[in-house]
């Protein structure tokens, strides 16, 4: 397994995610927003520079990865009359809800599985993938697929699994015949999937779709903040200074600045990516959740607030309203990955750098002025807020 806490893989990739933007004349510079958009005329622009990275999360279009295919779902016809009774029940129904097709359809998971896509030893590597290819035909979900009567088929949908063992449905092109052929041709193995975008919902990216070996710290791309119509929007520019894309949540470029400095704050955190730039790890996911809740007590405090609680003479009281305090506004920042393993064992790692906004301390300002000014020092301010690290914490699972 890779020594994912070993320091020495710190130094030699710079990664990086966004700049603070421009600061020249008030915050804004003077652009000649024509040049890219026909019509716009000079505005008042501020000006960010972003990573590769950072280009590949903000980016609208469609992004490929791989999952593994271990099944499918087949829905079958309904008979004339059942079609009727349910179209009667779904029009009285007080919810609306057609649950009559699970009824209908069958689900198939193959019963079939060896690991060794994450071996290193490549004659081992082999001797199981002929192995693999021998036991094909046996498959259970094959097996059931062959014996199939196409005229008697709605539709069939590809099940994928994820690390985790996550399951979702792959949607399959062509006649019933051809989406046979996908799955038995396919089964157990990766297949392409294509996703609208990088980012999910609600502050989850998918990481897959990026190479992390092609990171180069030296690429770098404009992003332009725009006032138009008085809405502030953004776009990223090609490198030959041409609109390369708008992006479509302005939301985005706070998860950017947020997590630029969770990277340049949390050692840990760094070294995570660092560990997919340089091929020993493989990302999964990114998880920006502004909900984010862990529950501190004197008992179990951060480390920074263990320095300052040692430090000052402070009554149990002031001690209980620090803690307090260390419960309001939080935000996670999770990166997790599978780091390679020369026995084939998969392990899901997740980092989590804990945020906290420095707001919730105002209760303490007044009164403990020495405190929040400690604090204040190591706060960073952003467009996203001012936030200072307040705790760092991994875990793995087996996967």
């Amino acid at each position: 397994m890779t020594n994912i806490t070993d320091k020495k893989e710190l130094s030699p990739s710079n990664i990086w995610i966004i700049s603070q933007g421009n600061q020249t004349r008030g915050n804004q510079t003077q652009f000649d927003f024509a040049e890219i958009l026909e019509g716009a005329g000079r505005k008042h622009v501020k000006e960010y520079k972003i990573s590769d990275l950072a280009r590949y999360m903000l980016n609208p279009q469609s992004v490929i990865i791989y999952k593994e295919l271990i099944g499918c779902k087949i829905v079958f016809k309904k008979p004339l009359m059942a079609s009727i009774i349910d179209k009667i029940k779904n029009t009285f129904s007080k919810n609306h809800e057609d649950t009559s097709t699970d009824r209908y359809s069958k689900v198939l998971l193959s019963s079939k599985k060896i690991d060794f896509l994450s071996l290193k030893d490549k004659d081992l590597k082999k001797h199981l993938s002929n192995l693999n290819n021998l036991l094909t035909p046996y498959d259970s979900t094959i097996a059931f697929l062959s014996k199939l009567d196409v005229d008697s088929v709605a539709d069939i949908t590809g099940i994928c699994k994820d690390i985790g063992d996550n399951k979702s449905f792959l949607t399959l092109q062509g006649s019933i015949q051809d989406k046979i052929n996908y799955v038995t041709g396919s089964i157990l193995k990766k297949v392409k999937v294509i996703l609208e975008k990088s980012y999910l919902s609600n502050g989850l990216f998918e990481m897959r779709g990026y190479d992390f070996k092609s990171y180069d710290s030296l690429k770098t791309y404009k992003l332009l903040k725009v006032c138009i119509e008085g809405k502030d929007k953004y776009c990223v520019l090609s490198p030959d200074n041409k609109l390369d894309f708008w992006v479509e949540d302005d939301g985005l470029v706070n998860f950017m600045l947020l997590l630029e400095q969770s990277i340049k704050k949390d050692a840990k955190f760094y070294n995570f990516i660092n560990l997919c730039l340089n091929g020993k790890a493989k990302a999964q996911k990114i998880f920006i959740n502004r909900q984010f809740e862990i529950d501190y007590s004197r008992q179990r405090i951060p480390a920074i607030y263990k320095e300052v609680f040692k430090m000052h003479n402070m009554k149990e009281k002031e001690k209980d309203a620090v803690v307090n305090s260390l419960n309001n506004l939080q935000l996670g920042i999770a990166f997790n990955c599978v780091p390679q393993s020369d026995s084939g064992e998969k392990k899901l790692y997740t980092h989590i750098s804990v945020m906290h906004n420095l707001k919730a301390l105002e209760p303490i300002k007044t009164s403990m002025p020495v405190i929040y000014s400690e604090i204040n020092k190591q706060a960073v301010f952003s467009e996203a807020g001012k936030y200072y690290l307040l705790d760092s914490i991994m875990g793995y699972q087996n996967v």
